[in-house]
């Protein structure tokens, strides 16, 4: 092989190693400012012009943040500002007005789910944090959903009361527990056993099941609040929970207790009669959208 040869062979080599240094290179720029959040559900991903922990800020600092919805439902992005102190700083997002920070919160913005049409549709914001305080401090900003969970709903609820066992339960007979999950209508009955207990809204015709899938005796009383309510006289009190359907109680190997008008009875398990179903949902579902009332439920989801 002559001279020649060789000399193109060793440029064609010294070229493909120069490009793969600097695909490289471009592959650890990008790194280096992307950071695929990992919230509860993990639906945002996150990418940033620079670093947005422990920024050194002085009189200004500027950050570019850009944030898409991996999720399959709409969320809400929220922006914090962390500081030792919020006194003396403001901020602006896109250019706009400067305004002062009262709290850690200083952006929200509803995301669409998947992006609005696909990977390129993030949203892009420009952060800008000022301080008229005249001396250098650490702060950090931190993009992340905002996460809403059915049991921070529950125990807040003014229809909700706290047992000796650290459960919370609905009670009274017009309460705003109302729920959709999985395409059904339930009512919460509370957080009990640290799980959500749901109940469906509907009744239907059926034979005594397997039982787990009833309300238990212990739970239906419980809805009342009220340490008179027995057994044999819950027709004397009122509680939301009231109507037709079997629990999950049973009176030997043909008859279980069924709810028959406000009265605790027991019946055949062949006999079809109205039945309510319960689920049993972890407790971190969270809550996209409603408020709980009948005619605007809370919608629960559950990524885990």
């Amino acid at each position: 092989m002559n001279r020649k040869y060789y000399f193109v062979l060793i440029l064609v080599l010294g070229v493909s190693v120069l490009l793969l240094g600097l695909s490289y290179a471009k592959e650890v720029s990008n790194e280096k400012y992307t950071n695929e959040f990992e919230t509860y559900d993990r639906n945002l991903k996150i990418v940033t012009s620079d670093n947005v922990k422990d920024i050194v800020l002085n009189d200004n600092v500027t950050r570019e943040i850009s944030v898409i919805n991996k999720g399959s439902y709409k969320t809400t992005l929220v922006v914090e500002l962390m500081a030792e102190s919020l006194d003396g700083l403001s901020y602006a997002i896109n250019d706009g007005e400067k305004e002062e920070i009262k709290d850690n919160i200083i952006y929200t913005h509803e995301l669409d789910e998947y992006g609005a049409s696909n990977d390129n549709d993030f949203v892009n914001l420009k952060v800008t944090i000022y301080s008229d305080k005249g001396e250098e401090e650490k702060i950090s900003l931190i993009a992340h959903e905002q996460v809403n969970l059915l049991k921070d709903k529950i125990i807040s609820s003014r229809n909700v009361y706290k047992d000796s066992e650290d459960n919370y339960r609905y009670y009274g007979t017009n309460v705003n527990n109302y729920a959709k999950y999985n395409g059904k209508t339930y009512r919460i009955v509370g957080l009990i056993n640290n799980s959500i207990l749901l109940m469906t809204e509907n009744s239907n015709n059926s034979a005594y099941g397997n039982g787990e899938e009833y309300l238990t005796i212990a739970d239906y009383l419980a809805s009342f609040n009220n340490p008179e309510v027995k057994i044999n006289n819950t027709n004397k009190y009122n509680t939301w929970l009231n109507g037709n359907y079997w629990f999950v109680n049973t009176l030997g190997d043909n008859n279980a207790y069924y709810l028959d008008n406000g009265v605790i009875t027991n019946k055949n398990k062949n006999t079809s009669l109205k039945t309510k179903e319960v689920e049993k949902v972890y407790i971190d579902a969270e809550v996209i959208l409603g408020d709980g009332s009948k005619n605007n439920p809370y919608e629960v989801v559950y990524d885990g």
